[in-house]
């Protein structure tokens, strides 16, 4: 699968989660999170905030993805000495990253180009993969930018 490689350092995440027990369900779940995210103004409370950027953090693997998983939306902060009630801090570990643009039509192109990784011959490590939402997504046509964590090993 057509990717660049990029090295990110290790990187923490604040926000709500909802846990993915049945991959069928996925779709679902990850709406209604991204919904309270929103609603409820999660993002104002957020502390030690890095940016504006908002993210959907993917961790907690039983396995693969067909397997459950937990699912955050959240910010990236500095620190997470602290979390907020209701709230939990996740860090993505440093590491190789296949990384993805995914310009145009939100959702759809983002749920395709998962379907493409799900598919593929990536060597996926299963510990953090995120998307980050940034000034790109919100001008036309949007830019979500997909991380997928691959350890520590390069590939093409």
């Amino acid at each position: 699968m057509e990717h660049k490689s990029v090295e990110r350092k290790e990187t923490h995440f604040i926000g709500i989660t909802v846990r993915i027990e049945n991959p069928e369900n996925s779709s679902f779940l990850i709406g209604a999170i991204w919904d309270k995210f929103y609603r409820e103004h999660i993002f104002a409370s957020i502390p030690n905030a890095v940016s504006e950027d908002f993210f959907g953090i993917y961790f907690d693997y039983a396995g693969d993805h067909t397997k459950p998983y937990t699912m955050m939306a959240g910010c990236e902060v500095s620190t997470l000495t602290k979390v907020p009630e209701g709230m939990i801090g996740v860090t993505a570990p440093p590491g190789i990253y296949a990384y993805f643009p995914v310009i145009g039509t939100f959702p759809d192109n983002l749920i395709n180009k998962w379907k493409e990784v799900w598919k593929s011959d990536l060597k996926r490590s299963f510990k953090v993969d995120f998307e980050q939402y940034g000034p790109k997504f919100r001008t036309a046509p949007p830019q979500v930018d997909l991380y997928i964590g691959l350890g520590n090993q390069k590939t093409k």
